[in-house]
């Protein structure tokens, strides 16, 4: 069974089947759906809501586009689908449920959000942070000031600091030692989306999550 529904006062309404729900961003996405109305959306409880686990995966299944998509929020009433460049097996390996989560839509709601970065993983690995990111800028860019580096401003925005990974030094293979930079995300930023975006840059050749510290013995 499938049903609309909607927490009192949330402006967002979500599809659901037994297990997951979908999120619907704006209404305007009930008029690409002849069978789904808006007058036909249920106020749950947020302990009603609860019980169904909420799926970003998408797929265009009116249309020949090829690939499953995860839904970034941008806002309030907006989002991005980012393409998920794995093989179906990395994803499962990170996603056991991960065919069972994903979603069909039509084209006139593939085509409403905006188009992002590619995801090459679901998740930050265990033992990785999802707060510090570290890069590597490519040789020959300069790196004075490296916070003038990092656009467009939604890239600038998700930062709260950046520090240099190693002190300076004169020792012979500084000079590469030097591009390496640690930073630090404000709290909430998704830093999947944060890594996609920052593998677009031209300037940058590495980016990953931070190693945890090792666990005491």
């Amino acid at each position: 069974m499938q049903s609309l529904y909607h927490i009192q006062h949330d402006s967002q309404r979500e599809f659901g089947n037994s297990v997951y729900k979908r999120l619907f961003l704006n209404p305007v996405i009930f008029g690409f759906y002849r069978h789904l109305k808006y007058s036909q959306v249920k106020s749950v409880t947020p302990q009603v809501r609860d019980q169904f686990i909420t799926s970003h995966y998408y797929k265009n299944c009116a249309i020949e586009v090829s690939g499953v998509f995860k839904l970034e929020v941008t806002g309030e009433d907006t989002g991005m689908l980012h393409v998920i460049n794995m093989t179906l097996q990395d994803a499962q390996s990170q996603e056991s449920e991960f065919l069972k989560k994903i979603f069909c839509i039509n084209g006139k709601e593939f085509a409403w959000y905006q188009p992002g970065n590619p995801y090459t993983s679901l998740r930050i690995p265990p033992g990785y942070s999802s707060s510090l990111i570290d890069v590597k800028f490519k040789e020959g860019t300069s790196v004075d000031h490296p916070e003038e580096l990092f656009y467009p401003q939604q890239l600038k925005s998700s930062i709260d600091h950046i520090d240099a990974l190693f002190a300076p030094s004169t020792k012979p293979g500084y000079e590469k030692l030097k591009l390496w930079f640690r930073i630090t995300l404000k709290p909430g930023t998704d830093a999947l989306n944060f890594i996609a975006a920052l593998q677009q840059l031209a300037t940058i050749e590495i980016v990953e999550p931070a190693p945890l510290p090792a666990p005491l013995p």
